[in-house]
């Protein structure tokens, strides 16, 4: 991202005397605000993280990245509460390696977005959920496997599975709870408005920041990570919701959460829409507001409600 924004200390909120919440639920979305440049967890972040999250804490992510796409990225991150995933269409705990809740998209609305596609000559990768609580994914291409972002070495290094199907078999692979659709940024442009205009699925059309490539992915509705965001803030019965992004499909999180933060290099949506412009990703931004803000934790976590949710 080229933003070239810096902290902006005037909206940034000034420390309280009045006791913080005793159990706020943090989540940060990864890619260009936990993550760095390389796409990693520093030491710092990972240990500051962690000691949160030792002290009682409520931590966890947020990615329209797949969990196989995180896991191994998040290894020094102590993740006891699951994460939201795929923008929202699920939940996934790092501790059963389980989709824990997910977001269904109707058959008919599976119908309907893969006619689109299919009328466009464009690909796709259907997502689905197996009773089992595992990820199996159809292609509908045998060009799709070219994209490395979604046919990735971490999906081949966890063993998902990958099968050709035509659209009217998607469905045997399980609950279809996310598409992404395979195509030139015109083809995305082009299928973006069609596929919103259905009503009962959302879009997410996204550059992504390492190939600066567009990206086009469906999911329900009902999905997205404020959803999410907010089915664990329930769950979990956090006093507040505090958000950290940087981006478009971060911003219904911001929108929902009590307090929000953008790193100072992140679109300039996300800058607007933020509590506190923060230091950026390269910078620890997120581990150092952890650090000065929410250090004292005064509660521990609600083991029985953590558990529910595996």
């Amino acid at each position: 991202m080229s933003s070239t924004h810096k902290p902006d200390t005037d909206r940034t909120v000034a420390p309280s005397n009045s006791a913080p919440a005793l159990r706020p639920l943090l989540i940060s979305d990864l890619d260009g605000t936990l993550f760095n440049a390389k796409k990693e967890v520093t030491p710092f972040t990972a240990e500051t993280i962690n000691r949160f999250v030792e002290g009682g804490g409520l931590f966890t992510i947020a990615t329209a990245r797949m969990a196989h796409g995180c896991i191994d990225r998040l290894a020094a991150v102590n993740l006891t509460l699951p994460g939201v995933v795929m923008n929202g269409a699920a939940l996934y705990s790092f501790t059963t390696n389980t989709y824990t809740h997910h977001y269904p998209i109707t058959e008919d609305d599976v119908r309907r977005v893969a006619d689109l596609i299919t009328t466009n000559s464009a690909g796709a990768f259907a997502y689905a959920i197996t009773s089992a609580g595992t990820l199996s994914v159809a292609y509908l291409r045998d060009e799709d496997l070219d994209h490395a972002q979604y046919y990735s070495e971490a999906a081949q290094a966890h063993q998902i599975e990958f099968t050709r199907l035509s659209p009217e078999r998607w469905a045997d692979l399980g609950t279809i709870i996310y598409v992404a659709v395979i195509g030139s940024d015109a083809q995305l442009d082009a299928l973006e408005k069609p596929l919103a205009e259905l009503g009962t699925v959302q879009t997410f059309l996204f550059r992504n920041i390492y190939t600066d490539r567009n990206c086009l992915e469906i999911a329900s509705a009902a999905a997205g990570k404020a959803s999410g965001a907010e089915y664990l803030r329930k769950a979990l019965r956090a006093d507040a919701l505090i958000a950290f992004g940087d981006n478009h499909n971060d911003l219904g999180m911001m929108a929902a959460a009590d307090t929000s933060f953008a790193p100072c290099n992140a679109v300039p949506e996300a800058v607007a829409a933020a509590t506190t412009v923060i230091d950026t990703n390269d910078n620890d931004g997120v581990a150092r507001v952890i650090m000065e803000r929410f250090s004292a934790v005064e509660a521990p976590q609600d083991r029985a409600a953590v558990a529910s949710m595996e």
